[in-house]
Order: structure tokens, then C-alpha cells, then sequence
């Protein structure tokens, strides 16, 4: 389409302003802007496919660092609680926990995903084969088992979240902290007739803030020497790929 085009010649001429809010909207759960965003990033990655990559993992593991797994299952919990003891809705209960179980599922990629497994992954896995018995035979008694493990989780890990005031780049993000002397423009910085500034690398840790969604400051050095500050909010709804950056 015209507008396709348009954004491909934009990309093309000025790849560090649009990389960022391409990247982003390429997960997006709208359908319609996900699939032109990885249009036009695909058409971005013939002349610039290391800066495509960098903008994908600096996005990626940045929303990883801003959420982590027990946060997450934190507020699953919270949203299936309502659902089944609240409004009576199983299959809505359900369906705020799958998510949950198939990231597990999908094998954790950071020490403190690992530590979650090591320390939960037998209880989850045990509640996760319980809603495999309630979708097979729809009763409720199911439902009851898995909740009587899911509620040792929340009761281990909501006083740690609570106590959190940092976390080390080392532990949930290694990918990020490796991430040195990239091409990728430090966010928000480019202007097309202004020096470029690239991001040299990220502080080894990050500032937990104490409000209800826990956001994150994250510290990156850029190439002219300069700190540059930004907050990660990624609990706000379930967009948050498309709020992280």
C-alpha cells in the first residue's frame, strides 16, 4: 500500500528514527500493525540487518527486565483469583493462566528465570496438569487442587516483591549487559541533522521504584560519553511491548 511504501522510504532514509517504533509495533497485538510494521522492518533489514537485530534485542530484554517472571505470575494470579473466586468465571481463570505456563514451558533464558524454575517449577507444573484435568472433565475440584499450589507461590514470592529495590542487569537480562558498542542510536536522541549518538552499553544495574507496577530505571552509557536515563513501566496492561520503549 501507499502508506507501506512511504514508511519503507522514511526507514530507508532515516533508520535510527523509525527502527525503535517499528520494533516495537512488530509485536504489537493489533494484527493489521504488526504485519505492515514487519513489513517494513524486513525491507529495513536488506541495507541494515545489524542495526534490525540490535533494535530487536535491545526492545526484547528490555521488556523481560521490566517484568520479571514472578512479577508476572504475580499479577496473573491476581487477575485468575478474581475471575474464579469473584465472578465465578473457570474458564476466564484459565485462560489469565496458560500465558503463565507456557512461558515456563518454553524454558527460562536468564539466571533469574532459571532460579523461578528451580524454586516453583515442580508446584507449577503439578497445578499446570490439574487444568489439564478441569479442560478434559470440566470439574471444579481441579480448579480447587491447582489453587491450593498456586497460593504457596503467591505467598513465597509477594513479600519479595515488595522488598525489591534493584536488580542486576547480570541476573535477568545477560543478553542486555553484553550489549556493547552497538550501532543503535540511544532512544529519543536522533535527529537527522544532529551528530548520531549510539548506545555504548548498559549500567549493571537497575533502580526498582516503589510504586504499585515496581518500574525500573535502567542507566546506558552513550558513545559521547554522556548517562542517559529511562524508565521502564511494563506492567501497565498487556500491551506493554508497545509501552516498555
Amino acid at each position: 500500500t501507499f502508506v507501506l511504501s512511504l514508511l519503507s522510504t522514511l526507514a530507508e532514509r532515516h533508520p535510527q528514527g523509525l527502527v525503535y517504533p517499528l520494533t516495537v509495533a512488530a509485536t504489537s497485538p493489533l494484527r493489521a500493525q504488526a504485519t505492515g510494521a514487519a513489513h517494513v522492518l524486513a525491507h529495513l533489514r536488506r541495507g541494515r540487518d545489524v542495526l534490525v537485530e540490535q533494535a530487536q534485542l535491545v526492545a526484547a530484554e528490555l521488556v523481560r527486565a521490566s517484568c520479571l517472571w514472578s512479577e508476572a505470575w504475580i499479577d496473573g494470579l491476581e487477575t485468575a483469583s478474581k475471575a474464579f473466586y469473584t465472578e465465578g468465571d473457570d474458564a476466564g481463570c484459565v485462560r489469565a493462566l496458560l500465558p503463565l505456563h507456557e512461558a515456563l514451558e518454553r524454558g527460562a533464558q536468564t539466571p533469574a528465570e532459571g532460579a523461578f524454575v528451580r524454586e516453583f517449577g515442580g508446584a507449577l507444573d503439578a497445578a499446570r496438569a490439574e487444568l489439564r484435568q478441569w479442560q478434559e472433565s470440566g470439574e471444579r475440584a481441579h480448579l480447587h487442587s491447582a489453587w491450593a499450589l498456586y497460593m504457596g507461590l503467591f505467598r513465597a514470592v509477594s513479600p519479595r516483591q515488595a522488598a525489591l529495590t534493584s536488580l542486576d542487569l547480570a541476573s535477568v537480562s545477560p543478553r542486555l549487559l553484553g550489549a556493547t558498542a552497538l550501532e543503535l542510536a540511544v532512544p529519543g536522541t536522533y535527529e537527522p541533522q544532529a551528530p548520531l549518538v549510539t548506545i555504548s552499553g548498559f549500567r549493571p544495574r537497575l533502580s526498582v521504584i516503589a510504586s504499585k507496577q515496581r518500574p525500573r530505571r535502567v542507566m546506558l552509557a552513550g558513545d559521547d560519553g554522556r548517562e542517559y536515563s529511562f524508565l521502564l513501566k511494563g506492567r501497565e496492561d498487556l500491551r506493554q511491548d508497545e509501552r516498555v520503549m
